[in-house]
């Protein structure tokens, strides 16, 4: 995620009562920036170059993604989102023809444990060709 808005500070999340920190809009902003968008993006990485993403990737990485994005979105939306992960490669890695087998290493795990902690997250999803209406997010989901 990137650095929050100035001025932004973390909320209570109504339902867990846990700390919510500030994501990338002020909460004043919310409304006119992202209520009404169905996708919203929050990144495991920022500002370094393809090349070393996968250093810097950690199964824990990504699923602190994953849960502070729920907690951001839950607070926002007031109610549980749909979390769809992208894999780092083209075709999420096809199973290792494409990439070092970072979707299976990261992305896969870190999925799993959002899902035992009760988080609707569906992935790797393939980043190009991922529906930027979020319609893929309806599709089946595996176990």
């Amino acid at each position: 995620m990137a650095a929050p808005a100035v001025g932004a500070q973390s909320a209570i999340d109504s339902r867990t009562r846990a700390r919510v920190p500030p994501t990338f809009t002020a909460p004043m902003a919310w409304e006119r920036s992202c209520r009404h968008m169905r996708v919203v993006v929050s990144m495991a990485t920022t500002h370094i170059g393809y090349h070393e993403v996968p250093k810097k990737l950690s199964v824990e990485r990504v699923l602190n993604v994953i849960e502070l994005t729920a907690g951001t979105m839950r607070w926002m939306l007031g109610r549980e989102p749909r979390i769809g992960v992208c894999g780092l490669n083209p075709h999420a890695g096809e199973h290792g023809l494409f990439g070092q087998r970072e979707e299976e290493k990261f992305v896969e795990p870190a999925v799993k444990l959002a899902r035992k902690k009760k988080l609707d997250v569906t992935g790797p999803l393939v980043p190009d060709a991922s529906d930027p209406n979020g319609s893929r997010l309806d599709g089946p989901k595996p176990d």
